[in-house]
């Protein structure tokens, strides 16, 4: 039988040093609920247990590991070629990548964060692919990787597109 469900037995939390808890921190049925955990919620808990002639404590540390201490943030996103020149009606593909991380959303965008890909131009996983590129094809590409510290963003990728020359003449009588 847990203290929880002991008769008589009343379980109150503290925080160690304050007067009562965190205004984000609830307790139910005996449990510790701090919503939107912040670095100022870290510190020592005191659970108190009593009853009728009894009483008891327990202590639990809360240790906030932040972003920045676990040298984490959003991702660093790396495309390769940064630019490359196709002819008309020519294949292009770029590819985008988060060094170390293999737990990215990548997502493709054109000439901003939000931009949508032109008609026949899509991804798969981390590359663009232009099957056949076209001059309205040309321009910034940008790969963004989110993971679970924020959304990165990578340097523009360029893609120029050579305009089809036609050679010969056309006779008309």
């Amino acid at each position: 039988m847990s203290l929880r469900e002991a008769p008589g037995i009343r379980l109150q939390w503290s925080k160690v040093g304050t007067a009562g808890l965190p205004s984000n921190a609830a307790q139910y049925d005996g449990e510790l609920i701090i919503d939107g955990v912040r670095d100022s919620d870290a510190g020592q808990y005191r659970c108190t247990a009593s009853g009728d002639h009894q009483f008891a404590t327990d202590d639990a540390t809360l240790d906030i590991s932040s972003a920045k201490q676990d040298g984490g943030g959003p991702p660093l996103v790396m495309v390769d070629p940064r630019e490359q020149t196709v002819n008309e009606n020519e294949p292009a593909t770029i590819r985008c990548w988060v060094p170390g991380l293999t737990t990215c959303e990548l997502t493709w965008h054109k000439e901003e964060v939000g931009g949508s890909l032109p008609y026949g131009v899509y991804q798969s996983g981390g590359v663009l692919k232009i099957p056949r590129a076209q001059l309205q094809d040309a321009g910034n590409y940008i790969c963004t990787a989110r993971n679970e510290y924020g959304v990165g963003k990578s340097p523009p990728a360029r893609l120029n597109v050579n305009r089809r020359k036609f050679c010969g003449s056309l006779l008309l009588s």
